[in-house]
């Protein structure tokens, strides 16, 4: 007479159980790496919109205003992703022309995961 068993043995639910805990972990690696780039992206957009806010800001700067120099960094705090991120800012202004016009440089920078990355805007301002 012939024995039939049904189910599975020890060995193969063994072997199941291990080569869905590597799909899993194979699943959530890519999630992790998703979530950093999408995080960095953020602070990036940021970061940026903050430069061209800042150099917006100078633009409407009267051309007597604008002291030539380095300025003095200065922290800004902005939410991003509900987490508050540090941004340094500094503004460069030279003289292109003496008397006729004025060129400011921002440069924002930011820290995330221990590397720093930054973005810088220029802008030209003139006595017209």
């Amino acid at each position: 007479m012939l024995q039939t068993n049904k189910g599975f043995t020890l060995v193969e639910a063994m072997i199941a159980i291990f080569l869905l805990a590597v799909l899993l972990l194979g699943a959530l690696t890519g999630l992790i790496a998703s979530y950093r780039a999408t995080s960095q992206n953020a602070l990036r957009d940021e970061g940026i919109k903050l430069t061209q806010e800042l150099i917006n800001d100078v633009r409407n700067t009267p051309y007597a205003d604008l002291v030539v120099g380095v300025a003095a960094p200065v922290v800004i705090i902005r939410q991003v992703t509900n987490t508050n991120v540090p941004y340094t800012a500094q503004q460069t202004v030279t003289n292109v022309v003496v008397g006729l016009d004025r060129m400011i440089q921002i440069v924002v920078w930011w820290t995330h995961h221990g590397q720093t990355f930054n973005y810088t805007a220029t802008a030209i301002v003139g006595t017209i």
